[in-house]
């Protein structure tokens, strides 16, 4: 009892205790981590690090059991069977092909399942030097077709650059089908000055929304201008169905213009951090100086011994939707 009670007053006063958040980079952007991996003694995962920390990204080939895979897509087909006529017309994107669904393992469990058995959960470990958990989820029936761009607006740690994207393949992945499209070492390319681009569109740093499209497109075009300037290129990632590509929290990248309409690209997006981390949006990312609370405004649950951050299904970002009415 008298530990429960010191634990909820700890919990009290992180959250009148405020940070700002550094630049500090994680011990897996280090020389010293690289040579380490180096000599690693595990082939794969020495080559799936090295990978990240050298390119930006890696494939982990085969990390989910394809079973799992068909159990999860027929999960997904059922309930968008059931449901689909309660949908409005914003929630579906090709036809009837839906939009991107936020969180979609907190209505399907086998989607928990995905997760928390993928075999690149061991690189990201690694590379945190922590366990890894799921901090949100984005299900894509088609192809995202977003522009290049990097994460890190909308996940922005503290302590600092502690994430990783992670793409499970549902399916194939090829040309036609809308790819991710990544640029491999972009992720050595500096963060910039994030305050200057506030300055430069005349917009106050306490105006600043967590969610701000003008400063959001204004970063990445500067992203973009800069791999062009460094000669670097873009690259499809073609891959196969139970394959994960990893990419780091710099690395820009993006999703294929769909060129053949008629086909799906089932794929599951993870977005990880280890325990405990918080995340923070643009209000923080593009505000240098901004203090931010020490105490996190979630809770984790467990799912086949990985944490999972608790939340709730969305679809395209569609908060004022009743989800509830959903079987």
């Amino acid at each position: 009892m008298l530990l429960h009670l010191k634990r909820i007053l700890k919990r009290i006063f992180r959250k009148f205790e405020t940070e700002i958040i550094t630049e500090k980079k994680p011990e897996y952007f280090t020389y010293k981590f690289h040579k380490k991996t180096q000599l690693l003694k595990d082939s794969d995962l020495k080559k799936y690090a090295l990978e990240i920390i050298e390119n930006g990204y890696t494939v982990v080939e085969n990390s989910v059991n394809l079973d799992l895979i068909d159990k999860a897509v027929t999960e997904f087909y059922n309930w968008k069977f059931k449901n689909a006529g309660k949908m409005p017309n914003d929630f579906f994107k090709i036809d009837g092909r839906l939009n991107r669904i936020i969180d979609i393992h907190t209505k399907l469990s086998s989607f928990k399942d995905l997760f928390s058995t993928n075999k690149a959960l061991l690189v990201q470990d690694y590379l945190f030097s922590q366990e890894t958990v799921l901090y949100s989820s984005l299900f894509f029936e088609i192809g995202s077709t977003q522009t290049i761009h990097r994460d890190i607006p909308l996940f922005w740690n503290d302590p600092a650059f502690m994430y990783f994207g992670t793409w499970l393949a549902l399916e194939d992945t090829d040309s036609s089908n809308g790819p991710l499209i990544v640029i491999p070492g972009s992720h050595k390319l500096p963060l910039f000055s994030r305050e200057k681009f506030a300055k430069e569109l005349k917009i106050s740093i306490s105006d600043i929304q967590p969610i701000h499209q003008e400063l959001w497109d204004k970063y990445q075009n500067k992203i973009i201008e800069e791999c062009q300037k460094a000669g670097l290129h873009k690259k499809e990632v073609h891959v196969k169905k139970g394959d994960t590509i990893i990419w780091h929290p710099l690395l820009a990248h993006g999703g294929k213009d769909i060129l053949d309409v008629d086909r799906t690209r089932l794929s599951y997006v993870v977005h990880t951090t280890p325990k405990n981390i918080s995340v923070h949006h643009m209000d923080v990312f593009f505000n240098e100086h901004k203090k931010v609370s020490k105490e996190l405004f979630w809770d984790y649950t467990y799912h086949n011994d990985r944490l999972i951050k608790n939340s709730s299904l969305t679809i395209n970002h569609n908060n004022d939707f009743d989800y509830s009415i959903f079987d």
